[in-house]
């Protein structure tokens, strides 16, 4: 779907805390995945629930969190360990980040 302006680029549909009661359900996913490849969502929704990770790959949607910051780490020791958490024990596809120097290779 190019959408009204023509573009072919991957899109994403943004997912703040306070929506996330609205569009994080099995039918409201279905939906964004017909006009984005993914869902890109606050940090912290899928921290308290992981399992929205899985919920969105099963409707075959990618899943991006935001923002990562060595600023804000949470109880983690650093921006790369937190990073590190979300992308490989939690399964995210991607993140955007204050810090692509402590991206973990």
């Amino acid at each position: 779907m190019t959408g009204e302006l023509g573009c072919r680029l991957p899109k994403l549909f943004l997912i703040a805390e306070r929506d996330k009661q609205k569009w994080l359900l099995p039918g409201a996913l279905l939906e964004i995945g017909k006009f984005a490849a993914g869902i890109g969502s606050e940090k912290t929704i899928v921290k308290s629930d992981p399992g929205v990770v899985k919920m969105a790959h099963e409707r075959k949607l990618s899943v991006t969190l935001y923002t990562f910051s060595s600023r804000d780490t949470g109880s983690f020791a650093d921006v790369r360990q937190e990073m590190t958490y979300y992308l490989h024990k939690l399964g995210v596809d991607a993140l955007f980040t204050d810090n692509p120097d402590q991206f973990p290779r």
